[in-house]
């Protein structure tokens, strides 16, 4: 047959043409040895710290011992786990999920009383269809926050049979899955180690859903530790090449790597898987060839059992009776608080059938000469009474180890209310939420320590720039203090200048007036003559004195008025940057250079103003005139 015949017999969703049927698939059984390695693993006193009471107070109280608390909690049976879930009407959201292909969170009313007949009639609502009509029938559409609050106050999930609500809801859902490439499409009908490996695989997803997420996924890291299982049971090696990667590049840049692995693990703690999106995981990482196969098949038989029917452990194991001495060789399976014993391992033959309480024990025996690896499950009145006693064997001490170590964790923890799977989820849930908040404080504290640290970096720019303008006018104060006392030195020599200048003009009327006086002696004279000369004349004083050249005095002194000139232009310069306009003082009759602006130039003041000269030139003419 040709592959274009074979495509044109095939119907469109042709596994649908057979009649609903909820017991048309079935939960897998513990067919083979099999064992619970993480729910081994667990630790009692973490989850009963993290139980609480229904007033919210912690499990264990200071005022009361175990054993008290226990009896309390037991009598009053409102503990629960601080990350506990109700997992039983999960099918239903990822039903009303999968109806809604475009995600727009609503429904035609007409479509969900169509499609969810037979989940109604799992939940006891068949005969309330009409009044879910009536009371939606002001819109054609149903929200899915409306379809929950009515499920849920309307539903009794005591009264609710889990495994035959998830087979309707998957009779609801498997039109969305049940496509290609998870399966052949050449085939008119789905086989039924697919269908069956799809549904299994339905069920474990629904019992990992996160609570109040629309539309139903997983967290990230629920998927990936459900991937590591189904790969494991596989014979599959995990490889994780992001991580192999990372850690052989870490070496050089380990800050760096640091902070993208921190930043990595707030991002996947966003991230949320569908089961559409787990379905295309598993194909990509198995294989589609695989997903088809009967190792695929049994590995989500594997995977059912431990996830979703909570069974413990599943092995060969003697049992001796109370009373007798004959040992019997019997399956033993251990789901949830149920030991179950069965004549074979097809668990067809329900031999013997025991429901374990808290008031139960499990207690090792010494070894004897036929029987080793011997243990008991002894339920006790008082200290001394045994009101029940169970004697087992098991093949090997391994194995004697491990059925004590289960039993004992399923026993404690019928206290709490919780399956040892379901306590195993809430401690992961638990773990989760305090890593990704201890991360998120840790991103919050190093978002807070750089905006600091940039403050600091801030501050301690400003600090450098007002050191460097104090320096720099401590620099340019110091320039000015410099150009202040060449000033002065100038300032110094014109008053010399001036004084020699002064003793020149004195000179040289001196030397005028002996002058004038030799010609009146060389002359004829009266007494009169004689009597003035003997005033005006100094005996004692030389005959002749040569005075300074006046152009010497005159060149020395423009050439301090313009290196005045230049100190005034260069004091300008460093205060203000560029050369301001320099008035001269308005001309004085006299001036003394020691009465004021020379003392006001040896200050510290800023105030540029005083560092103004007069003109020196109308001085020395006034003083000239003199």
């Amino acid at each position: 047959m040709t592959l274009e015949k074979r495509r044109s017999l095939r119907r469109k969703a042709s596994f649908n043409r057979k009649s609903f049927d909820p017991m048309n698939i079935s939960m897998p059984k513990p067919k083979f040895d099999l064992e619970d390695v993480l729910v081994s693993q667990l630790q009692l006193s973490d989850v009963f710290n993290n139980c609480v009471v229904a007033d919210g107070t912690p499990w264990h109280t200071d005022g009361t011992t175990d054993s008290d608390h226990l009896s309390v909690v037991m009598k009053s049976h409102f503990t629960f786990h601080r990350c506990f879930n109700d997992t039983k009407l999960n099918p239903v959201w990822q039903a009303f999920g999968a109806l809604d292909v475009k995600s727009q969170g609503k429904l035609p009313i007409s479509k969900l009383c169509k499609e969810f007949s037979s989940v109604f009639t799992m939940l006891g609502l068949a005969a309330d269809m009409e009044k879910i009509l009536e009371q939606f029938a002001g819109s054609p559409l149903i929200t899915f926050s409306q379809f929950n609050r009515y499920i849920l106050a309307n539903v009794d999930c005591d009264r609710v049979n889990t495994d035959r609500l998830s087979v309707a809801c998957w009779h609801c859902a498997k039109s969305r899955y049940l496509i290609s490439p998870y399966v052949d499409t050449l085939h008119s009908v789905v086989s039924d180690n697919v269908a069956e490996s799809m549904f299994w695989l339905f069920c474990v997803f629904n019992n990992l859903m996160e609570p109040g997420k629309y539309p139903a996924v997983v967290d990230y890291e629920e998927a990936e530790m459900l991937m590591r299982k189904i790969m494991a049971s596989l014979g599959i090696r995990w490889t994780n090449l992001d991580n192999e990667n990372l850690s052989s590049s870490s070496s050089s840049t380990d800050d760096n790597m640091s902070s993208i692995t921190e930043d990595q693990n707030l991002i996947q703690s966003q991230i949320q898987v569908s089961f559409h999106q787990l379905l295309s995981i598993i194909s990509d990482m198995v294989g589609v060839d695989c997903m088809r196969s009967s190792s695929f098949h049994r590995s989500m038989q594997w995977l059912c059992l431990t996830e979703y029917k909570s069974v413990m452990k599943a092995g060969w194991l003697q049992i001796r009776k109370p009373g007798t001495e004959t040992w019997k060789k019997r399956w033993a399976v251990l789901q949830g608080a149920d030991f179950v014993c069965y004549a074979t391992s097809n668990c067809t033959t329900v031999k013997e059938q025991l429901h374990l309480y808290p008031s139960m024990h499990i207690e090792t025996l010494p070894n004897q000469s036929q029987k080793r690896n011997r243990f008991r499950i002894v339920e006790k009145e008082g200290d001394l009474n045994i009101k029940f006693e169970h004697e087992l064997c098991a093949p090997d001490s391994n194995s004697a180890h491990s059925w004590v170590n289960l039993i004992n964790i399923a026993i404690k923890l019928q206290s709490t209310g919780m399956t040892a799977k379901t306590a195993e989820v809430c401690e992961r849930r638990v773990e989760r939420h305090r890593r990704r908040n201890s991360v998120r404080d840790v991103q919050r504290k190093k978002k807070d320590l750089r905006r600091i640290y940039s403050r600091l970096e801030e501050i301690r720019q400003n600090r450098t720039e007002i050191e460097a303008a104090i320096a720099e006018r401590a620099r340019k104060r110091q320039e000015q203090m410099e150009v202040l006392s060449r000033m002065d030195d100038v300032y110094e020599r014109l008053e010399e200048l001036h004084y020699e200048d002064r003793m020149n003009q004195r000179t040289i009327r001196y030397n005028s007036l002996r002058r004038a006086n030799s010609v009146r002696r060389d002359g004829v004279s009266s007494s009169s003559d004689s009597t003035e000369e003997s005033v005006f004349v100094d005996n004692s004083s030389p005959s002749t004195i040569s005075p300074k050249s006046p152009r010497k005095l005159r060149e020395e002194r423009l050439h301090l008025e313009r290196k005045l000139e230049e100190l005034r232009l260069s004091s300008c310069l460093s205060s203000h940057g560029t050369p301001r306009h320099v008035t001269s003082s308005p001309p004085l009759t006299s001036y003394d250079y020691r009465s004021g602006s020379v003392e006001n130039m040896s200050t510290t003041s800023t105030d540029w103003s005083l560092t103004t000269p007069p003109e020196l030139s109308s001085f020395m003419s006034s003083n000239t005139c003199c």
